[in-house]
């Protein structure tokens, strides 16, 4: 996602907001599943917030009503390591 790559957080959250209001509604199809119900557990994890386990938890319930083991699987395996590592520093050049 590149408001995660490009370590933005006003996009992540401006990004997330959106997403959560439709968190609860239901896909209208597989596509939407991956489309949005992702995005909203990583970018909660990526802006530090408590309730990414909660919503890698929710991902995998509705991945397993979706019969998708690996999607499931994979967002159960997050509601314990949610916690992205620090984005990389900027890489600066000294001028001497």
């Amino acid at each position: 996602m590149a408001a995660i790559a490009l370590d933005d957080r006003a996009a992540a959250e401006e990004i997330y907001a959106t997403l959560l209001a439709r968190r609860d509604g239901p896909p209208p199809d597989v596509t939407s599943l991956s489309v949005e119900l992702r995005p909203v557990a990583q970018l909660a994890a990526f802006l530090s917030h408590d309730e990414a386990a909660a919503h890698f938890a929710q991902a995998a319930t509705i991945a397993d009503r979706w019969n998708a083991p690996h999607r499931a699987a994979e967002a159960r395996s997050r509601t314990t390591t949610w916690p992205l590592p620090a984005a990389p520093p900027s890489v600066t050049q000294n001028s001497h």
